[in-house]
């Protein structure tokens, strides 16, 4: 059976995220709304005037990226490409909308053109983390072997479109999801188990629409899409009913811690998404990589070790910096890629302050606790945040209430 609690043990990962950062270098004619802007994504920047010579700009001082963002898109990945070949470890990234790209050859991550500064600092961060993991060989290689790759659903980006219309009801949203038959019975599959503490049972999409918020329901339809594209029967030692139960059970927990250090409902509310999501590249190696996951779900289990520190050990690279990499391409937000990407060993992030990585790797150690009885955390990561004590104590009572629920 796949053990979750193998998933939270303590990793000391040799993968890390810099405190040493560089400088990102941004550059075009459409940045004037950057104007007197000094930072972004916890970096200097450093806006250029889009007739500077961009490749001098780089050897000034180091950087870790460059943002091209001319309103001629062809102007922009020439800039690129020659940043590129004068230094292959910085991020290049093109700002620009799809149909810009119409008829251009571009090999970069594009970064939507939106003119807002949370936006923008978002996209970087999730640009940034995603390089950081990508940048190991040993993460190519364990890539290549992925011959299934999962595709963003088109319901997901379509209940995306729909919150961000003032004027979409809960109506609409649950009519989108009931054109899905399938996707419509496992979502009530989901929605009705004890572990979502529901009250009644749920007997139709709308129903469940008004129970769980519009948020938490394109969270659940996303798992939903994103775990019914994988068939791992071939690996023997993962059971997906097992899955489905342990990402539901840590996403409860990591809202509900959320909400007790946070009283913020949108942070609850990631929370819940990456818990959901935090050990989907478990089930996208096992079903790709089947023989080679059997051994290495064994071995976590026989020697009572995570099984990110047995993935390092095999592949060089965990199934969390995967999944992280992925959602990152499909420009999921930062804090819910952080969160999945960085959950077995939070102290590699940058984090700083309590965040939705905070409550997904606090809920794997409760989970752990529930499992085993042993308190298994990154302790440095939880001393960082002042929250080694706290951790223990949820350890200790959120178990309890599951089963008093």
């Amino acid at each position: 059976m796949f053990d979750s609690a193998s998933t939270s043990t303590t990793l000391a990962s040799p993968t890390s995220a810099s405190t040493n950062h560089g400088a990102l270098l941004l550059i075009g004619d459409d940045l004037a709304w950057l104007a007197g802007r000094r930072e972004l994504a916890g970096r200097k920047i450093i806006l250029a005037d889009p007739q500077a010579d961009a490749l001098a700009l780089l050897a000034q001082e180091p950087l870790d990226g460059v943002v091209a963002s001319f309103s001629d898109v062809s102007k922009s990945v020439v800039l690129l490409k020659a940043a590129a070949t004068s230094n292959p470890a910085l991020v290049a990234l093109l700002r620009a909308d799809g149909k810009e790209l119409a008829g251009v050859a571009n090999s970069f991550p594009v970064l939507p053109r939106v003119d807002a500064v949370e936006v923008l600092d978002d996209q970087l961060r999730t640009r940034l983390v995603a390089a950081t993991w990508q940048a190991k060989p040993e993460f190519a290689k364990l890539v290549k072997m992925i011959t299934q790759t999962p595709t963003l659903p088109n319901i997901y980006t379509q209940i995306t479109a729909a919150l961000q219309n003032p004027d979409a009801s809960l109506e609409d949203v649950a009519d989108l999801v009931t054109r899905e038959p399938a996707v419509s019975a496992k979502l009530l599959q989901m929605v009705n188990s004890p572990l979502l503490a529901l009250r009644g049972r749920v007997t139709s999409v709308r129903d469940a629409t008004g129970l769980l918020g519009l948020s938490r329901l394109r969270s659940l339809v996303l798992a939903t899409c994103l775990f019914r594209q994988f068939d791992a029967s071939k690996c023997r030692s993962f059971s997906m009913s097992k899955f489905e139960a342990t990402s539901l059970q840590i996403a409860a927990w990591a809202s509900s811690i959320a909400k007790s250090e946070t009283r913020d409902k949108h942070i609850a509310d990631m929370a819940f998404t990456a818990s959901l999501l935090h050990n989907f590249g478990v089930l996208l190696l096992a079903a790709n990589v089947p023989d080679a996951y059997e051994q290495v779900l064994r071995t976590a289990q026989e020697q009572r070790v995570s099984i990110a520190w047995t993935e390092l050990e095999v592949f060089g690279a965990t199934h969390a910096e995967v999944a992280g990499a992925i959602l990152a391409s499909w420009g999921i937000p930062f804090p819910i890629v952080n969160a999945v990407g960085w959950y077995p060993v939070p102290s590699s992030s940058e984090d700083t302050a309590f965040s939705p990585l905070t409550a997904v790797h606090a809920a794997t150690a409760v989970d752990a606790f529930a499992q085993s009885g042993m308190f298994s955390y990154d302790r440095s990561y939880m001393e960082r945040l002042h929250l080694a004590e706290k951790v223990e104590n949820w350890c200790a009572t959120l178990p309890a209430e599951s089963l008093a629920a």
